[in-house]
């Protein structure tokens, strides 16, 4: 990711980013968090503005301590609807699946998951990747987008510098609307910033809106002052909340 060490083994501990283009103005955000449970602050991060999960099993593995702690935190942070993928059924037998699917309806069993689709699929030879891209592409996110009408709220997980723009930061929407040229509070800094241009998916839009994986180059503040788990919001009243 930016480290020579990430770099030379092609892995990474930050959460990773991807989409997937249903329509000309319709996509879906990808957050890929990591498994490891050392790094769940990491975790948690990304997780925080999801409204749907894959939740990713292996055939060959089975269901891992980092899955069922996951499960747990997307329980807890109170997501109602997502799908199970069971990966790499290339380098399992028929009666290993069996294992794990059992392994699993017991891990979702009395859950909001309890009802979900198992897509049995193979990133190599992309058995089963067709019928999945079909399902997530056909769910009704719009209904899970409530909030709109509250302050906006976004917590950034990453910052950088860009030359010629300054600092951007990136996350999911949480609450709310934001606009152009409108004013922010960073917390926990106070400091006001200034909205410079919203790009959602490498595009410059006017807008961002709740739940929308949003980059959003502000002016005002340092690239080394955003941090990720630091807050944006428009109303100073949300720090009581907060805090």
């Amino acid at each position: 990711d930016t480290h020579p060490e990430e770099k030379k083994r092609g892995i990474t501990i930050n959460i990773g980013f991807a989409y997937h283009n249903i329509s000309e103005n319709n996509y879906l955000a990808f957050v890929d968090v990591p498994g490891h449970h050392r790094f769940i602050r990491n975790m948690i991060s990304g997780v925080s503005g999801i409204d749907y999960i894959m939740l990713v099993i292996a055939a060959d593995d089975g269901i891992m301590p980092q899955t069922r702690e996951h499960f747990r935190i997307c329980t807890l942070l109170g997501i109602r609807k997502g799908l199970i993928v069971i990966n790499k059924i290339d380098l399992a037998d028929e009666d290993t699946i069996n294992v794990v699917k059992n392994e699993i309806k017991e891990l979702v069993k009395n859950s909001f998951l309890e009802s979900a689709p198992i897509f049995e699929v193979s990133s190599t030879s992309h058995q089963g990747i067709e019928e999945l891209k079909q399902h997530l592409s056909s769910q009704n996110y719009h209904e899970l987008k409530s909030g709109a009408e509250n302050a906006f709220r976004m917590y950034i997980d990453r910052s950088f510098s860009v030359d010629g723009f300054g600092t951007v930061v990136t996350g999911t929407v949480t609450e709310g609307l934001l606009k152009n040229e409108e004013s922010l509070i960073h917390l926990p800094s106070n400091k006001t910033v200034k909205v410079r241009q919203i790009q959602r998916h490498d595009k410059v839009v006017d807008e961002a809106l709740k739940g929308t994986r949003t980059a959003i180059n502000i002016n005002g503040i340092k690239k080394t002052e955003a941090k990720m788990g630091d807050i944006l919001v428009k109303s100073p009243l949300i720090k009581t909340n907060l805090l």
